[in-house]
């Protein structure tokens, strides 16, 4: 076995990372050279939350803690890519993730599309 290859980072410095991995397109750390392990080489698009405004807060020191509801495209090392949905919740201290295929998650929003046109469909009479 040998010892990582030293790889020089965008920034011209010297880092003690593994050799880059190819990432798709919508990858925010292209090659991720500052990693030491290929586990940690977890590509990610740019995340989008939209914010459960009928969910409880939590004021804490640093502000006010609003429960959550995010999707970003996302693979792991030797992994296909995936919808991850991440679900954060103040109230219940919930963090959880879950991964669609493409297929699920345009059923998902599908499905999320057709409840809330019944809602405004209600609203609206």
């Amino acid at each position: 076995m040998s010892a990582a290859t030293p790889v020089v980072t965008a920034s011209g410095s010297a880092a003690s990372g593994i050799p880059p991995i190819d990432c798709p397109s919508w990858c925010t750390d292209p090659g991720h050279v500052a990693e030491y392990c290929r586990e940690d080489q977890i590509c990610y698009s740019y995340d989008t939350y939209v914010t459960a405004s009928l969910e409880e807060v939590e004021v804490t020191p640093h502000g006010v803690c609003e429960s959550q509801i995010g999707a970003m495209a996302c693979r792991g090392f030797n992994k296909r890519p995936v919808v991850l949905v991440h679900v954060i919740g103040f109230r219940d201290g919930i963090d959880v993730g879950a991964n669609l295929t493409a297929a699920e998650a345009r059923q998902l929003a599908e499905y999320l599309t057709a409840a809330a046109d019944l809602i405004c469909e209600g609203a609206e009479r």
